[in-house]
C-alpha cells in the first residue's frame, strides 16, 4: 500500500491511540528513554504494527530530517474525497464548510484543519495541487485532527465553489480589506468559508464567485491576522450563530 510518514511523540501517540488507518512500521530511536520506548512499543503492538528501534540519522532519512522526536510511523495515506461525497451532505441544517485556497505552507494549513475539526465544520475543499502533502508535518501541526475531518479534493476551487453554490451554499471569502464585515453575514444557511494565502490572498478566479467578501472586525493597529486566526475566528461565529 502507499504509505506516508507521521512523526513526534504526540502526533504519533494520538495516531496509534485513535487513527482508523492502518499502519506498517513504528521507528523508534534506540537512544530514547525506555519509558518512552516501552509506551510506544505497547501501543504499536497493541494494533500489530511492526516496531524497529534503529540509529537517529535512519529516521531523520525517512522524515526528510523532520523534528520527529526519535518517533516516526508509517501509515496509509488519509483519504480525500471527491465532490460526490460532498453533495451527499449539503441539504444538512447548519451545514460549515471552509475553501483553503493556495495555503501551501503545511503549518498554516494544518493550524486551519486543528480550527475546523475543533469548531466541527463538515468539511474542507482544497487543491491538491496547489496545497501541501498531507502527510507528516501537515499532521503534526493539525495536532492530528486532519484524522477527524472531511476532506474534498478538487480540480479547479473556483469550479467546485460554483457547483456547491448551486445547491443554496453561501460563499464568503476572508479578507482583510473585505467590503462588509464578518458580523453582517447571515447567521442561516450553509456557509463556506474561503480563506486565501498569506501573500497573495484569494486568487481572482475563487473571489468572483463569492456571495461576500468579509473583514474581521479589529480595534489593533496591526489590523491583520494570519490565516489561522482568521479561520479561528470565522469559524467560532460560524457555530456560535448555529447554536
Amino acid at each position: 500500500m502507499d504509505v506516508e510518514c507521521i512523526y513526534g511523540r504526540q502526533p504519533v501517540q494520538l495516531f496509534l491511540q485513535k487513527s482508523p488507518r492502518r499502519s506498517q512500521v513504528l521507528w523508534l530511536d534506540r537512544k530514547l528513554d525506555a519509558k518512552i520506548r516501552d509506551r510506544f512499543t505497547r501501543l504499536a503492538r497493541g494494533r500489530s504494527v511492526a516496531v524497529r528501534a534503529v540509529d537517529r540519522g535512519q529516521i531523520d532519512r525517512i522524515t526528510g530530517r523532520a523534528v520527529h522526536q526519535g518517533v516516526a510511523l508509517e501509515t496509509e495515506p488519509l483519504a480525500v474525497h471527491g465532490l460526490s461525497k460532498l453533495f451527499s451532505v449539503l441539504g444538512r441544517p447548519g451545514l460549515v464548510l471552509a475553501a483553503i485556497d493556495g495555503v501551501t505552507d503545511p503549518q498554516n494549513f494544518g493550524a486551519v484543519c486543528r480550527s475546523a475539526e475543533a469548531f466541527g465544520l463538515d468539511g474542507i475543499l482544497f487543491e491538491p495541487s496547489h496545497s501541501p502533502p498531507l502527510g507528516g508535518a501537515v499532521y503534526k501541526a493539525s495536532a492530528g485532527a486532519v484524522e477527524f475531518l472531511n476532506l474534498y479534493g478538487v480540480d479547479s476551487l473556483p469550479d467546485a465553489l460554483r457547483k456547491i453554490k448551486t445547491k443554496g451554499v453561501r460563499l464568503v471569502g476572508l479578507d482583510a480589506s473585505g467590503p462588509s464585515a464578518l458580523t453582517d453575514q447571515p447567521s442561516a444557511g450553509a456557509t463556506c468559508w474561503i480563506l486565501g494565502s498569506e501573500d497573495r490572498g484569494l486568487r481572482p478566479g475563487v473571489r468572483s464567485v463569492c456571495d461576500a467578501v468579509s473583514a474581521i472586525p479589529m480595534r489593533g493597529r496591526v489590523g491583520s491576522l494570519n490565516v489561522s486566526a482568521a479561520a479561528a475566528v470565522a469559524f467560532f461565529f460560524s457555530r456560535k450563530c448555529h447554536l
